[in-house]
């Protein structure tokens, strides 16, 4: 949980009440459901589900910019930028939270984002 799901659940909390608890009832259904299968499939044969899903659908090719194909799954591909995107869109939320935070404190929201921008590049590139 990063600053900027505390920003947004708080907000929407705040403005909805208990109007959407119907979304926090399925998402956690949902994540039990995958995260239980995917622990027991991992348990019985040994694979995650990443190596399961390319094992039952080897059926595609995926075409590499030197024009080469390799036998790797369409959806498995599908699946894996799906899942940086979300991720993406995660990291986003979080410097957006972040941002939120010091705009709370009284920091306008441009300084704010430069002040993350600065301290994220200092982490990440040193």
């Amino acid at each position: 949980v990063g600053p900027g799901t505390v920003i947004v659940c708080s907000k929407s909390g705040s403005d909805f009440g208990l109007q959407l608890i119907w979304a926090l009832l399925v998402a956690c259904f949902v994540a039990f459901v995958l995260q239980e299968g995917s622990a027991r499939l991992a348990i019985v044969s040994g694979n995650g589900l990443g190596q399961a899903l390319r094992a039952h659908l080897s059926k595609g090719f995926l075409v590499h910019d030197d024009g080469s194909t390799s036998r790797v799954p369409l959806v498995v591909a599908f699946m894996a930028v799906a899942m940086l995107v979300g991720s993406l869109a995660y990291e986003a939320n979080n410097f957006v939270g972040a941002a939120e935070a010091l705009f709370s404190l009284g920091l306008p929201v441009a300084t704010g984002f430069r002040v993350i921008a600065a301290f994220s590049e200092k982490c990440f590139f040193g």
